[in-house]
């Protein structure tokens, strides 16, 4: 499983497979209609792309750890975050 999420929660790569090292994916759909690519390396991810078909907020998750801010989304507006100079909590 590549994504997780519920209202306000988008949880990555909650259950990578083994043999998946490296890679990307584009056009996960997460509730609240957000659309999510996902690239990884060494099993950690290092970039997502968020779109939303509605202004919101959410919380981006990976195990437990959290991003230190809520991502501000707004509608059709692509957001990338760059993960190697992100602070997790």
């Amino acid at each position: 499983m590549l994504l997780s999420s519920e209202d306000g929660k988008i949880t990555i790569l909650p259950a990578l497979p083994e043999s998946w090292e490296s890679g990307k994916v584009k056009g996960l759909l997460a509730v609240g209609g957000v659309e999510v690519d996902i690239a990884w390396k060494n099993k950690k991810p290092i970039s997502i792309s968020l779109c939303s078909s509605v202004d919101q907020s959410i919380n981006i998750f990976y195990g437990n750890k959290k991003l230190t801010e809520k991502i501000e989304l707004k509608k059709q507006e692509q957001q990338i975050i760059d993960l190697h100079s992100c602070e997790w909590i």
